[in-house]
């Protein structure tokens, strides 16, 4: 009892409590102002510990020693009727006092929470709470080539998470940047907006598989969970629904009995045609970003192989859809063998899994693109978004559709929002950029279009033709000329936006140089856009404005029939209505042009077209028509309207 009250006595207690408390207030306040200034966890670690160890030596001097009016004494050599020990006791009593205030402020703004899964984050670049990226699993194989069975499995990982609704997932695109270069956890996840972070490793020997995942909560770079599986290869589909449920239940997102059943679909029996489909992937991959064909033939024949080994393997048959899409991009126009087989593909992966976002994504896409059957495309696109709410694939054409259909222009810069969040590859970055500039153009909000423009034109030269064209419909045609001269290396596209520049300026002359440089290439090439199948009769019209006049007249009128075509096989050809208005307008036949074009009208896609049909020479002998004026008129007026909803909600912080 007398080594307690000389505890008392001598402050320790108080030093003791008032020594915590601060040092708890300092690491609050370190663990803020660190990582603003770019310090890693471990110099908040060393001050911890610095801290920590501080104590002890804290309690012994607070014992051996006492503060007096003379400064700093041994105890046992002040008089006890000399000691201030209890005006020291009321200085701590406000120190502990006033720290504690201190650290309730900062806990009341800081708002951490003790449980990991609980963490609110505040950062308006996060994508949500429970957001996630699944890094590229490290290869233990001794077989180096084993990336792609890695890969594999990392998007089977990833796949699976991002049909769990609570969750929001990045892109496969996303993390590929971070193969090679790999920074910080923490700084990926404030890269990439997201909170959580897994990694992952395996190692695969014969038909054994090891298989290594971390899951991290990255503002605190904090281990939540880890697990290792060491299974036999014929489990790999059971061991990819375990790592997805295990993370699913650590962040506490709720899997329906549906997601669990698309979760744990097992897509094929046969571990061969599994490992050619994962090949597949992996080629096609490459292709993308290096545009190899030989990694698009290998593909192109390990999908097949695959589908030669199990006839019932969907995703293969996504895969094939992709390949063949592809391909042919530029001939579905006219060959509807090749429509049928993409939807035959499209049809044979949906029957055989009906849970593929996948396969509802890509023939939503292709009613979307190519068959303009839009109520069709609509509704699988919310199918695949209903079973894969982070497919960013959906998510971007159900953006392109909502903006050109509908005309909501709202909704669609709500999703390309979402998108820009998910997909934060260089590559889909540009292109989220670039729609955010066509949604602007579509309501002429020219500052706008053209921040995104340029933010597009940042991450490389894709944009360039969008950039030009915002040049023309400003009435800055030689700017555009003189960019796409400088921009673009010589090709059917470079000479045929040239060509139709010149022409835009009734110089005749130079247009008909760049349209038999265009004319040459699309013959012997076939065409690499869909120009080079829907704009002969403007190289007819520069032949008729130059002389040629039966020879003009001959392609307009062969353009007239091609598009006929075009409109018996698809329906609905939304844009062959304005070339034929303009064919018509040009040639005289006023009765015609006007027909072709209300039913354009109808067709709600004027887009592009409204600026140009103001200046398009093509158009010039219906120019003063009072229903030709009628039609553009309707169309500015609807440009101001959702312009001025679109700056308001803007102002209230809403878009």
């Amino acid at each position: 009892m007398k080594f307690f009250d000389e505890l008392k006595r001598r402050n320790v207690i108080k030093a003791t409590i008032a020594y915590i408390t601060v040092a708890w207030v300092l690491l609050q306040i370190i663990s803020v102002v660190f990582p603003s200034f770019g310090a890693p966890q471990w110099v908040i670690k060393i001050f911890m510990f610095v801290l920590i160890a501080g104590l002890p030596v804290w309690i012994i001097f607070s014992w051996v020693y006492e503060l007096t009016p003379e400064g700093l004494k041994k105890t046992k050599k002040v008089a006890i009727e000399h000691s201030i020990t209890e005006q020291t006791n009321k200085r701590l009593n406000i120190i502990i006092i006033l720290t504690l205030m201190l650290l309730a402020a900062i806990t009341y703004f800081k708002n951490p929470e003790t449980d990991a899964e609980a963490y609110t984050e505040k950062s308006s670049i996060r994508l949500s709470e429970k957001s996630i990226a699944v890094l590229p699993f490290k290869n233990d194989s001794p077989d180096k080539d084993n990336v792609y069975f890695c890969d594999g499995i990392m998007e089977g990982v990833r796949e699976n998470l991002s049909k769990v609704p609570e969750l929001s997932v990045v892109s496969r695109t996303s993390v590929e940047q971070y193969r090679e270069n790999s920074p910080s956890v923490t700084e990926i996840a404030d890269e990439l907006g997201v909170n959580y972070i897994l990694e992952g490793s395996v190692l695969r020997i014969g038909d054994r598989s090891i298989i290594r995942a971390r899951l991290i909560y990255a503002p605190e770079d904090q281990n939540l969970w880890s697990e290792k599986y060491d299974r036999e290869m014929e489990d790999i589909f059971s061991v990819l629904a375990e790592v997805t449920t295990s993370i699913a239940q650590k962040l506490k997102a709720t899997i329906s009995p549906e997601v669990l059943k698309s979760i744990e679909y097992e897509p094929t029996t046969d571990l061969t045609a599994y490992d050619y489909y994962l090949q597949g992937k992996e080629y096609f991959n490459n292709y993308l970003l290096s545009a190899r064909q030989e990694d698009f033939n290998n593909a192109d024949r390990l999908f097949q192989n695959a589908l030669d080994l199990d006839s019932t393997f969907a995703l293969a048959y996504v895969e094939r859809a992709r390949i063949l899409k592809e391909k042919h991009q530029y001939e579905f126009y006219n060959n509807e063998y090749l429509v049928d087989s993409i939807l035959f593909l499209c049809n044979k992966a949906i029957e055989l899994d009906p849970s593929s976002a996948d396969a509802y994504s890509m023939r939503g896409k292709f009613y979307d693109d190519f068959l303009f059957e839009i109520a069709k495309a609509e509704e699988d696109l919310k199918m695949a978004l209903k079973l894969n709410p982070n497919h960013v694939g959906a998510l971007r054409q159900m953006s392109w559709l909502t903006r050109l259909h509908h005309l909501d222009i709202v909704t669609a810069l709500k999703l390309l929002k979402t998108l820009e969040k998910l997909d934060r590859s260089v590559r889909e970055l540009q292109r989220t950029f670039e729609m955010y500039a066509l949604c602007y153009r579509q309501i002429d909000y020219r500052e706008k279009e053209l921040y995104y423009l340029n933010k597009a034109m940042e991450l490389g030269s894709g944009v360039n033709y969008e950039k030009a064209w915002y040049f023309v419909i400003h009435d800055q045609i030689p700017e555009a000329i003189e960019f796409i001269m400088e921009s673009e290396k010589d090709s059917q596209i470079k000479f045929g936006a040239l060509g139709f520049y010149y022409l835009l300026l009734k110089d005749y002359k130079n247009s008909l140089v760049y349209y038999n440089k265009w004319a040459e290439l699309v013959k012997e090439e076939g065409a690499h856009n869909s120009s080079g199948v829907k704009d002969w009769h403007r190289y007819g019209q520069v032949l008729m404005e130059t002389g040629r006049r039966d020879d003009g007249m001959k392609i307009m009128k062969d353009q007239l029939k091609r598009n006929e075509k075009l409109l018996v096989n698809f329906q609905v050809g939304y844009e062959i209505f304005y070339e034929n208005a303009g064919i018509h307008a040009f040639l005289g036949n006023k009765k015609e042009a006007l027909k072709n074009l209300r039913r354009f009208d109808q067709s709600h896609r004027w887009e592009k077209k409204i600026d140009l049909i103001q200046f398009d020479p093509l158009f010039d002998g219906i120019r003063d028509n009072e229903e030709f004026k009628a039609m553009i008129n309707k169309e500015l007026i609807w440009k101001r309207q959702v312009r001025a909803e679109v700056k308001s909600l803007e102002n209230k912080g809403e878009l």
